[in-house]
């Protein structure tokens, strides 16, 4: 059986029809893919629900699909998060794309004291969790919220009380206090967030804050590795509950 195309985009729905006229939807059915009616597309929003459809008339202006079966999201707990600082524009987009293809559930860009580059392309990211969420096959699209300082992050998720915070660290690296704090673990999360340094690494300062606010620290291993890969390996541990 032919592999069936996925697609990520707004439509009405009348009883058991989809009507679709995005352009960007309609030109890669109809002018890449030259996908014809009777064959079968997915069609989701991205949001709650996918469905399996069959093609019933196709044109330039719009796409009319017939709905066969109806897949509705499991939105599990606890939400897996990965706090990403903004690291260079391809090494940041690369790893939106395959944390998207791991199962992440968001990503928090993360300006840090060693950031050099700050802010992020928003329409670009949506785009890329987008089509890799419709590439690997998912009906929920991740969030991508918006960019937060990281001390401004650890206050705003330890008020919450639902999240779990996780600070990746490298296990070679010397602590800038010997402050001990009782460890914020909490019971049953609603969100896991998993904090990913840039390339030069956390500063002391940064350090030195989770420590004194007990927030757990965790190593990915011996080997020291780029943030995009880190973001990627802790998104493959932490959805399959390797952790």
């Amino acid at each position: 059986m032919a592999k069936i195309h996925s697609f990520i985009t707004t439509f009405s729905r009348d009883n058991l029809k989809l009507t679709i006229t995005d352009d960007k939807t309609i030109h890669q059915v109809f002018n890449v893919l030259k996908i014809s009616a009777g064959e079968h597309l997915n069609i989701g929003d991205g949001k709650n629900v996918r469905y399996e459809t069959e093609i019933l008339d196709i044109s330039k202006k719009q796409l009319i699909c017939q709905i066969l079966n109806e897949e509705i999201a499991q939105h599990g707990t606890p939400q897996i998060i990965i706090a990403l600082a903004t690291i260079k524009k391809e090494s940041f987009e690369y790893a939106l794309e395959k944390m998207t293809e791991v199962g992440v559930d968001g990503i928090l860009p993360l300006t840090t004291d060693k950031v050099i580059k700050k802010g992020v392309n928003v329409e670009r990211c949506e785009t890329i969790l987008r089509e890799a969420s419709e590439q690997s096959g998912r009906i929920v699209v991740p969030t991508l919220f918006d960019e937060i300082n990281l001390q401004k992050a650890f206050e705003y998720y330890l008020d919450k009380g639902d999240t779990q915070l996780v600070f990746c660290d490298m296990p070679t690296e010397t602590q800038p206090s010997k402050v001990e704090s009782k460890k914020q673990i909490i019971e049953n999360p609603k969100n896991i967030i998993f904090f990913i340094g840039p390339e030069g690494g956390w500063s002391d300062r940064e350090r030195l804050s989770v420590s004194l606010l007990g927030i757990p620290t965790y190593n990915l291993g011996k080997n020291t590795l780029r943030a995009e890969t880190a973001a990627i390996v802790a998104t493959y541990l932490a959805v399959n509950n390797k952790l």
